[in-house]
This record gives C-alpha cells, structure tokens and sequence, in this order.
C-alpha cells in the first residue's frame, strides 16, 4: 500500500471507529489530514485529530482505545495531556 493509500485507508478507518462507537458523535480531521492540507501530506505526515463525545461520555470513551483502525498494528498508545493521546503504528 502507498503512503498516499495507507494515510487514506487510516482516515477512513477513524472514521468508521467513530461512527461505530455509541458514544462518539463526530470527527475532525486537523493539520495535514484535513482535506484541505491533502497537497502538503508526505510519508510522514500524521493524522491530527478530534474525536467527538456525546456529552459527559469523554472520560469512558478514553478508557479504551479500541475504535482506532488497525488494532493489530498499533505498537505504542499513551497518554497526551488531560484528554489526548498518541497512537503509533508499526510503519
């Protein structure tokens, strides 16, 4: 898969985990993964994002990380702040 196709293929797996989670009720796409910013994306461009909870469904949503596309290439999730996190995927 080309760096152009995983970044797309990756979008679209959040956005599948967002509408398939009861309590995530929408996803903003930011810096280079926002539409706009498409031209600018290289192999190392990475997906900043906001996932959306319904209200008062923040803290449980973050207890589990399981929307996020690829589960089985993840290597490294933590903690960013209060209400942040990273996600590192093997390539």
């Amino acid at each position: 898969m080309s760096a152009p196709e995983r970044f797309a293929h990756i979008s679209a797996g959040l956005a599948a985990g967002v509408t398939g989670h009861p309590d995530l009720v929408g996803l903003v796409l930011l810096g280079s993964a926002a539409e706009p910013a498409a031209s600018r994306r290289d192999e190392w461009s990475d997906h900043d994002f906001f996932a959306l909870a319904a209200p008062g469904a923040g803290a449980s949503v973050r207890e589990s990380l399981a929307w996020l596309p690829d589960q089985d290439r993840l290597v490294l999730t933590a903690r960013e702040g209060e209400i942040g996190f990273v996600a590192l995927y093997d390539d």
